[in-house]
């Protein structure tokens, strides 16, 4: 975009050059040459002040302006930018300017001086130089208005010795300084008592802040970073307020990383910190001397942390209270921290040593008394100062009768507090097992810390209930032998009969014979052979056998290996065969014809192998028989 600008300006330069000896540029101007420069003259040698920006130069490439004499007429610039002008030494050709509203000088390194710009007395608000390297001094530039006066920032000027010659300004909203190795002090701010925005100082070979002695009030951040040449502070001798008196909040005073820092020296006007405060990684510091005389906001949050060789803040020691958190760690020399002002403040303590190692030392050592046993315990905290193993911070030992913690809520021999002691309870971490305890049977617990009560053995047998079917009678186990007809499981094992040894489903006090399975109440009573099968208390006699004499040979095969049977006597009158299982069921019936003169069959080949029972019969005669199918 400036690109084009200097193409259009040129060509409306050549088109139009007598209006343009009237005019001023419509807008920002940017110069990247010499021969802009002296074209530009021309164009607008009849305009002086300029309203926009002028900018001899840009960062993309060095510019060869050497010679700003055409450029004598200007008198006044609103903001004025020279972007790496190697070739320019100064500003002496621009022999009219008395104003300029914002200077910006950048990466223009061979600038060796500021001379010509002696003569400005309009009010400047900014002020920035960055890393012009020739730039050995400022001065010429004391006849500045200082009245708007708002940013000075000078950073990596690696020639800069002194600041003398800047405007002799009162009030500040920006300081930053970055860098400028060859400067040593802050000699030239002399007059600045307060900066209503923030001091960044960055890196800076300063061995002192010599210059800054007026300085009063830093309103949001004050920033002392990476100055490794300083030993203290001291040069801050009127610095008495960090932080306005309001509002802490995104606030901080922080000094961080200044490796040959030993004190705080040269804070011992500093009043208050209204803001958060960090002293950090500042690796020889030692003490803080010089905060002695500080009041910090109640809200504020103050980190003290890896200052390696820090072993002494005391200077706290006259401070009220440390705002509302005190961060302090890694500070792994400091041993003592029990200041009141520590010791009433919301602490967050770790990697320190000694005392310091944590809040709850810390607090230890707050108090009345000494500390005899060193356990940084004082005797007011101590319930035993003699001995640096007990203490508020030891981890009590059970059962040994001392009180390790000082705290005689936490149980010593009664872990589980029951009001047993070790030597009484048989479980000290359950307060439902002691002396006192009623046994609760099968729980596998000693309830009652008597291994005589039993618990999972009741009758005292040798088995566990998981085993035994009785526990409560001595005689009923696995390792008794069954006694019948007790009714009663005494082996614990139901396969085991004891009231149907014959298993016909019939206990003795309904069984006539135990030891018959086909002798039961449900059984067929086979009349004329003298047994009584249906336990009814006699055999069946049928008296009316004349015909059916020979029972034994009557049907054959018997027993029958598939189920046929044949019936061999021949009938003189019509009579009824009839089959039975055992449970008297009538599973089959067969007519058989007087006289017949033939055999019958009886097929009982799809009935399932076992005792079966017959019947032939008609109105006068009735016979009884057997029947046995086997696999």
């Amino acid at each position: 975009m400036l690109r084009l600008l200097k193409i259009s300006f040129l060509l409306f330069f050549l088109s139009n050059a007598p209006f343009l000896f009237a005019q001023c540029p419509p807008s920002d101007v940017v110069l990247l040459s010499q021969a802009e420069v002296e074209n530009f003259a021309i164009a607008f040698k009849d305009c002086n002040y300029f309203p926009d920006k002028i900018t001899l130069g840009e960062f993309a490439t060095e510019s060869d302006i050497h010679d700003l004499s055409p450029l004598s007429f200007i008198d006044s610039i609103e903001r004025f930018n020279v972007f790496k002008n190697p070739l320019l030494k100064d500003f002496t050709d621009l022999s009219e300017l008395r104003y300029i509203n914002r200077l910006n000088l950048n990466q223009s390194h061979g600038l060796e001086s500021l001379a010509g710009l002696e003569n400005l007395s309009g009010a400047l608000r900014s002020f920035s130089i960055i890393s012009c390297d020739g730039l050995k001094s400022l001065a010429n530039m004391d006849g500045v208005d200082t009245e708007a006066l708002i940013t000075i920032s000078i950073n990596r000027c690696d020639s800069l010795r002194s600041l003398e010659g800047l405007p002799k300004v009162k009030e500040l909203n920006t300081l930053r300084m970055t860098g400028n190795n060859s400067l040593e002090n802050l000699i030239g701010l002399d007059s600045l008592t307060t900066v209503t925005n923030e001091v960044y100082f960055l890196d800076l070979k300063i061995k002192s802040f010599l210059g800054l002695g007026k300085l009063e009030y830093v309103h949001n951040n004050f920033d002392i970073i990476g100055c490794d040449s300083i030993v203290d502070l001291k040069g801050l001798d009127a610095f008495r307020q960090m932080g306005p008196n309001d509002d802490f909040l995104g606030k901080f005073f922080y000094i961080f990383g200044n490796q040959a820092l030993t004190s705080l020296e040269g804070l011992e006007s500093l009043e208050e910190i209204n803001s958060n405060f960090r002293i950090a990684h500042n690796s020889n510091l030692i003490k803080l001397d010089g905060m002695e005389n500080v009041k910090f906001h109640k809200f504020s949050t103050v980190s003290i942390n890896n200052n390696f060789r820090l072993e002494d803040i005391s200077a706290l020691s006259s401070v009220g209270k440390i705002g509302a958190i005190l961060n302090l760690y890694e500070n792994t020399s400091l041993s003592y921290c029990s200041y009141p002002s520590i010791c009433n403040t919301s602490l967050d303590v770790w990697g320190n040593k000694g005392c310091c190692r944590s809040a709850e030392k810390i607090r230890g050592s707050c108090g009345n008394g000494l500390d005899v046993d060193g356990d940084c315990y004082v005797e007011e905290n101590d319930c035993n100062d003699n001995d640096p193993e007990i203490n508020p911070a030891a981890v009590e030992i059970p059962y040994n009768g001392i009180d390790e913690d000082c705290n005689t809520n936490t149980p010593d021999d009664d872990l589980d507090g029951d009001g047993f002691p070790l030597a009484e309870d048989c479980d000290d971490d359950n307060e439902t097992v002691n002396s006192d305890a009623e046994e609760v049977p099968y729980n596998g617990l000693d309830d009652d810390c008597d291994p005589l009560t039993l618990d999972d053995d009741l009758d005292g047998d040798g088995f566990p209930l998981a085993d035994d079917c009785d526990d409560t009678n001595e005689e009923i186990n696995p390792a008794v032998e069954e006694v019948p007809y007790t009714g009663i499981d005494e082996d614990c094992d139901p396969l085991t009969l004891d009231d149907d040894l014959d298993g016909d489903g019939f206990p003795l006090s309904m069984d006539c014979d135990d030891t018959n399975p086909d002798i039961n109440p449900n059984a067929i009573d086979i009349p004329n052979n003298g047994i009584d099968e249906d336990c009814n208390g006699s055999d069946a006699i049928v008296m009316a056998i004349a015909t059916f004499t020979d029972l034994t040979e009557l049907v054959y095969p018997n027993p029958s290996s598939d189920g046929l049977f044949m019936l061999k006597k021949i009938v003189t009158e019509a009579s009824t065969l009839k089959i039975y299982n055992t449970q008297k069921a009538l599973i089959q019936t067969l007519s058989i014809p007087a006289n017949s003169g033939s055999e019958t069959q009886i097929d009982l080949s799809q009935e399932a192998a076992g005792l079966y029972f017959w019947i032939i019969e008609n109105a006068d005669q009735r016979a009884f028989g057997k029947l046995l199918k086997v696999r």
